[in-house]
């Protein structure tokens, strides 16, 4: 395996100390994260075809679910639920990306 395969780049797929929490405040840092992960991404759209890019911005359009979880389970006080993470941005920030570098 090279470099890159060995890398835990799905940080979403992580534990998050939110989440250990049983009481407290109800904030969730995978909420949180959604919008500068999304720029984050979208950074890496718009330099997708740079050699020090290209590999990773493959990696992430192929596994985009896997990067960028449509929904998780919201865990506070012993109660879970399915919310809604990423939903389509993910998509729909690649789409803008394309759309910017063709228009």
């Amino acid at each position: 395996k090279s470099w890159f395969d060995r890398l835990s780049t799905c940080v979403f797929e992580g534990d998050f100390s939110c989440c250990a929490r049983t009481s407290g405040p109800a904030a969730c840092n995978k909420q949180q994260l959604v919008a500068p992960v999304l720029s984050l991404y979208a950074q890496i759209l718009r330099q997708r075809n740079a050699p020090h890019v290209k590999a990773l911005a493959a990696d992430m359009i192929a596994k985009r679910d896997k990067y960028f979880p449509p929904t998780f389970t919201y865990c506070h006080n012993g109660h879970s639920e399915q919310r809604e993470l990423f939903g389509q941005c993910a998509a729909m920030m690649e789409e803008r990306c394309r759309l910017n570098r063709n228009g």
